[in-house]
């Protein structure tokens, strides 16, 4: 019994070294990642656009800091917001869905675009979420459809695809064989009706990424992954940053909440993503 105690000591000191080497993050700190992103259907009238991508809220408590999370995405001034799901989970009672009112009324002037993620297909509020997202006409939820967007007239494409969550039965890490098979049929029709405008695709899996290739999606915004959350090692494929492959580039966001049963990150703050197009 004394050599499994010396044991677990160890590995309890080994554990929070390891932490305070990578960076032990409370989800109290955000920080805002930047990127640019460049191509020749980016014509003088959509560059400068600045896209801000939140994902994974996973809002089950009444911790966040509403106040600071507002300021930090109005300090951007951007020009469309992008929500990749799992903005509420399982632990969301109905009483924090206040904390996301407070951030919707404060950008209720901002074109936004939102699709699902996993969680919100079984978070017992779901019914909740969604009345409230109707209160704001801003916000365009384009699950398993599209908008056509006008640009200072410029045609901008913005797709947006479902989890996979409910397709097959709930499995939260099912092969991504049966991701993409689950909804190839559905990015296909959408494909077959977008013209050749720059597209961008809202999809909360990253690990789907040849799909988004074969059906020549510029750029896709997702999460899901919370960039590993304990990140010693690499768990996921497209983990987090920006990804390139053939004629799509991917950014995988780190989000901004937690696994309910998780509630700590390690070498992988909380992030607000912000994306702004240049001409090629």
């Amino acid at each position: 019994m004394r050599i499994f105690f010396k044991i677990f000591s160890l590995l309890g000191v080994l554990i929070g070294f390891v932490m305070a080497i990578l960076g032990f993050t409370s989800d109290e700190n955000i920080y805002v990642k930047e990127y640019i992103y460049k191509s020749n259907k980016i014509d003088s009238n959509l560059s400068g656009l600045k896209i801000l991508h939140l994902s994974d809220f996973h809002n089950h408590s009444l911790y966040y800091k509403n106040g600071y999370i507002v300021d930090k995405v109005l300090d951007e001034n951007p020009d469309i917001i992008f929500l990749t799901g799992d903005l509420i989970d399982q632990y969301t009672k109905t009483n924090n869905i206040a904390n996301l009112e407070t951030l919707f009324e404060s950008i209720k002037n901002i074109p936004t675009y939102y699709v699902t993620g996993n969680h919100e297909y079984y978070a017992s509020c779901k019914d909740e979420f969604l009345l409230l997202l109707k209160k704001y006409s801003n916000i365009n939820v384009v699950t398993d459809s599209y908008k056509v967007v006008d640009i200072n007239g410029t045609s901008l494409n913005i797709v947006g695809l479902r989890d996979p969550y409910e397709d097959l039965k709930g499995l939260s890490f099912a092969d991504v064989n049966d991701e993409i098979n689950a909804l190839e049929p559905t990015l296909k029709n959408i494909k077959s009706s977008l013209d050749d405008n720059m597209t961008i695709l809202l999809s909360h899996r990253p690990s789907m990424m040849d799909l988004y290739t074969r059906y020549n999606m510029d750029l896709v915004f997702s999460g899901h992954t919370h960039g590993g959350q304990v990140n010693i090692f690499p768990f996921f494929e497209y983990q987090s940053g920006r990804y390139e492959k053939n004629n799509t580039s991917m950014i995988v966001s780190n989000g901004i909440g937690s696994n309910g049963k998780l509630p700590i990150r390690v070498n992988c703050p909380m992030q607000i993503v912000t994306c702004t197009f240049e001409t090629n």
